[in-house]
């Protein structure tokens, strides 16, 4: 696996975040700051480093798939969060399934 070195580490979360957001939709019109900030993918992106000294972030393929992974299901996270919050759509924990379900208000 490559190895590649961030030097630029707010760019760099910048972009990941965006092409996280474009895996669940081509054209996202919200803020993303709205569902994870710069701040927290850097926080991320810093802990999963290979490198431990304060030069450039070191990360591979692996990590940076990971991430993409990771940042992807936030942003789909929070976005079912909002829709919950704005009365849009129904979640409840499901017991028997150990897992939340969602389902659509009926007009």
């Amino acid at each position: 696996m490559n190895n590649f070195a961030i030097t630029d580490l707010e760019t760099f979360s910048e972009i990941v975040r965006r092409n996280a957001a474009e895996t669940l939709s081509e054209k996202y019109t919200e803020n993303l700051d709205n569902f994870i900030s710069i701040n927290q993918i850097i926080s991320l992106v810093k802990c999963r480093r290979l490198n431990d000294d304060d030069g450039p972030v070191i990360i591979n393929e692996g990590i940076l798939s990971d991430l993409l992974e990771e940042i992807s299901d936030i942003i789909y996270q929070v976005g079912l969060a909002k829709l919950c919050g704005e009365d849009k759509i129904n979640c409840a924990w499901d017991s028997k399934k150990k897992t939340m379900v969602f389902w659509t208000k009926e007009e």
